[in-house]
This record gives C-alpha cells, structure tokens and sequence, in this order.
C-alpha cells in the first residue's frame, strides 16, 4: 500500500480528545485520548480500540464536551499502525468544524 499523503502539515500538540464510532468489531465505544499532532484537517492519536482502515469516526476536544453548543467533527481513518494493544491513527476531517482551536500557519509558510 502507498504511504497516505497529507493534505497540509502537521504540527506536535497534546490536545484532550473524545473518540466515539465502531471497532472492527462492530461495538460502538468512546474513549478518552490524547493527540500526537494536528492539523486543520486531521490528527494522530493512540487509541485503545481497533478499527477498520476507512472507519468514520466523531471526534470533540474534552472542552467542547462541557459546551453543549458544540458538537463532534466527523474524520475518517486514513491510516492505522496496529499495536499491542489498539492501535496508533491517523484521521482526516470530513464534516465540520477544526476541533484545534490553535493558529496553525498556511500550507507552505514556515513556522
């Protein structure tokens, strides 16, 4: 398989997140997790549940469960390493809004 190709780039950030959709098995979960970086579009997590390789997910920073004006980004797994237990994700967001309420800069600007 070709190696995924992002959309923009990434920068480190511990964000608290909520993750909820189905594993591969077919159960639906939410769990509490922490992101290894962001961007506009997309994200990398540790997760404890597998999922399927295009499983859709919603995912909402721990703050914006607190405000219920807000509701969850719809991201699609673009890729997966599998792990002893769960697995690392890469998500791009499909619907709504960035969750990352960061001043990430353009496409092609230095940081």
């Amino acid at each position: 398989m070709p190696a995924p190709v992002r959309r923009d780039p990434r920068d480190e950030a511990s964000i608290f997140i909520v993750v909820s959709g189905f594993d591969a098995a077919g159960h639906f979960f939410t769990e509490h997790t922490i992101t290894a970086n962001v961007s506009d579009n997309g994200c990398c997590f540790r997760l404890n549940h597998e999922l399927s390789f295009d499983a859709l997910i919603a995912i909402q920073t721990a703050a914006e469960r607190n405000d219920t004006g807000q509701r969850p980004a719809l991201y699609q797994v673009a890729w997966m390493e599998r792990l002893a237990k769960g697995a690392l994700v890469g998500v791009a967001r499909l619907h709504g809004d960035s969750a990352w309420h960061l001043v990430l800069p353009p496409v092609g600007e230095p940081m």
